[in-house]
């Protein structure tokens, strides 16, 4: 098999909040999240500070030998470009995951040079529409981060595993964006970045291809990839010195929609321990024969519906294509990307792409149901940021005044009604009084994921026997971050801030803005907050009260009522969340088909 090419740039961007640390409740709890902290900083300054590159030691897989590098200021052994399974090519496209087969398929002769990052999966430049697209269909890669490859934690146990899933609308995204080495170091884990097939080669579901599939199904052949990933996991993650029995599935924006459809697999029994899910799309509901429908404009826009041979010679013709002349006949619907942090203009909802989809094989039933009858119970965080589209707000709010933001919202949304987005507005006045962007920002992150998140949790909260955990971030950077070069630094809780904050991942934006941030003391303490969190779950299966955490369920007339904790640098427990603004939108139309989906 090709070696993984080197690292040369940043995928697509995921699309897919302030007190003080001298307050008395911080330091009444003090040491745990004092030394959290304090590792947490110790790991990224580290990280920043020092040079990597010595040799790692060689570790055995089930496929062969790997050798790595060092990270994170040698803390940290780097083992990259890690195949998980067959190259999804040839045969292998538009088709479930193909396991590994020892000197077969997806495995490789002698050491494999895990040093490198692997080639991103093939996929289109959001940003930039008119670039080529750019990656490889062979791309079934991940990473592995350990704090030492040769020792164990825990009583022998080994150290808690993080599996992480990236962001992307389904569609772009890869390993090379996320390096997890500074969390490894500073959190004392195991973490592994994981690709996944995306757009149409991960996602693509058809008449055709379903009738030649002996599921009698098609799609969410990307969700099948993480499942194939995380069953390496299970084989191999204790030779890193992880514990496959303590592993923690997470994900960001599409990574969290994938979190929600993997909790909505029964497949998925057995291949993580608990799961959180960052700011994931809420609705995965369309079925498997609207998604044909959708887009059997995919096979006429590719010149295969003439094809001879029926289904199977569709099919043939399908995987005959080059990859270029794939992601060109894609449905306009599946390039929806720019309308998700949007504020509604028409009642009809969302325009739905059929990428993540109730398939009946792998995503046996709609998330909430899944959640609601527990299928896959596993202690969980479902989380959101409280100004999610401030990552790429829309240009024309930037700079206006709150009277020319009502001018423009009542056309906006006149079809709601004459008076509508003046009542909606009563909703926002504290954002508002800050600036009509933190408004616009409330009232889209409202609409399209937290009404949405609340409903979910509920479900989970009802379903599951395990803990059950709803975060809201409010504390946004402490100054504007230099993100996309288009006029606006996000400065508010946005979309990713969470991760980037908990990760150590301060230089996420450099590749496009050219500029890294430098954290400052509060983003540092909202960080070790969040992954304090994050840890007490992959190590107990449930958050520490002592850190202000409850579960949902915990709240006096659950379901009806429910628990979230409000994060900044410390937690906060609140009931009913945002649940009258829910309902106000709810009762006028804006409900759960302007939910986010993939």
């Amino acid at each position: 098999r090709r070696q993984p090419a080197p690292r040369r740039h940043r995928p697509r961007l995921a699309r897919g909040r302030i007190s003080t640390l001298l307050d008395p409740s911080i330091m009444a709890r003090g040491a745990a999240l004092a030394l959290a902290m304090a590792a947490w900083v110790v790991g990224m300054t580290a990280a920043a500070a020092a040079a990597a590159g010595a040799t790692a030691p060689t570790v055995s897989t089930t496929c062969g030998p790997v050798a790595g590098t060092t990270a994170a200021g040698g803390g940290v052994h780097a083992y990259r470009g890690i195949p998980y399974a067959a190259p999804p090519t040839g045969d292998n496209r538009f088709a479930p995951t193909v396991p590994q087969t020892k000197g077969g398929a997806g495995c490789w002769s002698g050491t494999l040079n895990a040093t490198t990052e692997p080639p991103m999966c093939y996929q289109s430049n959001a940003l930039d529409p008119s670039a080529k697209p750019t990656g490889s269909e062979d791309c079934l890669f991940l990473d592995v981060y350990t704090p030492n490859a040769t020792a164990t934690a825990g009583g022998g146990r080994g150290y808690g595993v993080f599996a992480f899933i990236h962001g992307g609308d389904l569609t772009g995204g890869s390993a090379a964006a996320y390096d997890l080495a500074n969390f490894s170091a500073a959190q004392g884990v195991v973490a592994v970045v994981l690709q996944y097939r995306l757009g149409p080669f991960g996602f693509m579901a058809t008449a055709e291809l379903s009738a030649e599939d002996p599921r009698k199904t098609s799609g969410n052949y990307g969700f099948l990839d993480q499942q194939e990933a995380l069953r390496w996991v299970q084989k191999n993650i204790a030779n890193f010195g992880g514990n496959a029995a303590n592993v923690t599935v997470f994900g960001q924006s599409s990574g969290g929609t994938s979190v929600f459809a993997l909790l909505s697999s029964p497949a998925s029994h057995g291949l993580f321990s608990s799961a959180i899910s960052l700011s994931g799309s809420p609705n995965i509901t369309m079925d498997l024969h609207s998604a044909e429908a959708a887009n059997a404009q995919f096979v006429s826009n590719a010149g295969c519906d003439k094809a001879p041979g029926g289904a199977a010679g569709v099919v043939k013709c399908l995987r005959g294509l080059n990859a270029t002349a794939v992601m060109a006949a894609q449905p306009k619907l599946w390039t929806a990307f720019p309308n998700i942090f949007g504020i509604p203009s028409d009642p009809k909802g969302l325009a739905m792409p059929p990428l993540a989809i109730v398939d009946g094989a792998t995503v046996t039933m709609p998330v909430a149901q899944a959640l609601s009858s527990g299928l896959v119970d596993v202690p969980l965080i479902v989380q959101s940021m409280a100004e999610e589209p401030d990552l790429l707000p829309a240009k024309i709010v930037y700079n206006m005044s709150v009277s020319q933001f009502r001018d423009w919202l009542d056309p906006h949304m006149a079809k709601f009604g004459s008076m509508f987005a003046e009542e909606a507005l009563v909703n926002y006045i504290s954002p508002l009084a800050v600036n009509p962007q933190k408004a616009y920002d409330q009232i889209s992150a409202d609409i399209g994921v937290t009404c949405g998140n609340n409903v979910l949790a509920a479900a989970a909260g009802t379903g599951f026997r395990s803990n059950v955990y709803q975060g809201y971030v409010t504390q946004g950077p402490s100054k504007p971050v230099a993100a996309i070069p288009d006029g606006y630094s996000p400065r508010y809780a946005f979309h990713m801030w969470d991760l980037i904050a908990a990760c150590g991942l301060w230089d996420f934006f450099e590749a496009y803005s050219g500029t890294a941030y430098a954290p400052s003391t509060a983003d540092a303490a909202l960080g070790a907050t969040i992954a304090a969190s994050w840890k007490a779950l992959n190590a107990h299966g449930e958050l520490p009260a002592s850190m202000n955490w409850a579960t949902v369920s915990s709240a006096p007339g659950f379901p009806d009522s429910q628990a979230q904790g409000i994060v900044t640098s410390h937690v906060a427990t609140v009931t009913n969340n945002k649940a009258t603004t829910c309902r106000w939108w709810g009762t006028h139309g804006v409900g759960k088909l302007f939910w986010w989906c993939d």
